[in-house]
Parts: structure tokens; sequence; C-alpha cells
């Protein structure tokens, strides 16, 4: 299924490989779902941010507006189910970064709860991402995407979002490849 409105339609993983490349500000990140080809692609700085901007300026603007924000929605916002498990992986050496977000089901020509999908995007970083000094320093951090959908849940204090995100903590794919 294809998520947002027209014209901007992306697919999960599209979404997945959006979220990563947010995290690494790098526009040529490979994103795969093989821990066997998890190989890590050349670094590309964003290009398109125009010529008033140097790595560092966008570095501390995307650090402290876009980072920043997101690892608070996993702490006091949207998504804060998540506080407890987020402090208990901060003790581990991991950071959440989270966006959540709400879609109507527009096939189905009704507005309710249960028509409503909830969207929640999680990376999961070894270093804190607002602390990195350099992109330099950037290209060092591991990161792991995450982007869960479902429909019918009319908020996100749904204990399965947290389930499913340390379920994923505790799979030793993650853990292979976070400390690999």
């Amino acid at each position: 299924v294809l998520l947002g409105a027209y014209p901007l339609q992306l697919s999960p993983l599209q979404m997945a490989i959006n979220a990563y490349r947010l995290a690494s500000l790098n526009s040529a990140e490979n994103v795969t779902t093989l821990l066997d080809d998890a190989s890590r692609s050349e670094y590309k700085f964003f290009e398109s941010i125009g010529d008033e901007w140097t790595e560092d300026s966008y570095l501390k603007f995307v650090q402290r507006q876009v980072w920043s924000q997101m690892r608070k929605v996993s702490k006091i916002g949207t998504a804060s189910i998540l506080n407890s498990l987020s402090l208990n992986l901060e003790h581990k050496g991991y950071y959440l970064y989270c966006k959540t977000g709400t879609l109507n089901d527009v096939r189905t020509g009704q507005n309710s709860e249960r028509n409503r999908i909830k969207h929640l995007m999680v990376i999961i970083a070894n270093q804190k991402l607002e602390e990195v000094d350099s992109v330099e320093q950037l290209k060092d951090v591991k990161y792991y995407a995450v982007y869960l959908s479902y429909m019918g849940v009319s908020d996100f204090s749904n204990d399965r979002f947290r389930k499913y995100i340390e379920a994923i903590v505790e799979s030793s794919t993650f853990k292979a490849y976070m400390n690999n």
C-alpha cells in the first residue's frame, strides 16, 4: 500500500529508506533488509541544500530543529508510550528518534477512528545524533530504521508499538548489525 497524498505516495520501505537518509544525512545511503548485505554505501552529503549552507551549519540546524525534536517524541510527545523503552535503550548506548503521523483511509469513504492509519517511524542510533561534532563523525554512526503502520488504532498509547520496537532491539539481527 502506498502512503501519502497524491502526488507524493511512498511505500513503507521508501519511508524507512528516507528515515535512514535523514539520520545519516547521506542521500546515497543504500538500505537493505538483508543482514548479509549490510555494506555501507559511499557517503554523499545532500547536494541540494544551497550555497548558503555549509556541512557544519546544516548539521547544526538538523541537530537543533529535527533530531532533538524527534528524540522528544518518544519522551513527552505523541509516542511517549516508548519513554521507558527509550530510557532503557539509552543505558545500553542506543537512542530513539521518532516521528508519528495519521492518515485517513480514503478507500473506505468514511472518516472514523477505525479507518485511520497510525504511522510510527523510528530511527535507532548508536550515538546521540544531536551531539555528533561533524558530518565526518556522523559517517561512523550506525542506524536501524523501522516504519510501522496500523489501521484502527485511535492513538499511539497502544502497547503494540512498544512491543514491536522491544522485539526488534532484542533480536539477534539487530544486535549483530549494531555491534558488528
